[in-house]
């Protein structure tokens, strides 16, 4: 697994959005530190020297615990 940053915020709608350094094509799972499934990449934003994701969360998970923790790519 490869890490693509930290939770910096949260969406109005309970999204996950944390910059990232490479480009990541939408629809990608995104896992936590243990290989949860976090949930799925649905949008790329940003300047292209400072993309950021958002990431839709899983049914199940809480967004707001992963609030400044990493999150990692398959």
């Amino acid at each position: 697994m490869r890490c693509i940053g930290k939770v910096a915020q949260l969406g109005d709608r309970g999204e996950l959005l944390l910059p990232v350094e490479k480009k990541i094509e939408p629809g990608t799972t995104v896992c936590d530190a243990r290989g949860r499934k976090v949930g799925r990449i649905s949008d790329l934003f940003g300047p292209v020297s400072e993309p950021w994701v958002v990431v839709r969360a899983a049914r199940g998970v809480r967004a707001t615990q992963l609030l400044g923790r990493e999150l990692f790519c398959r």
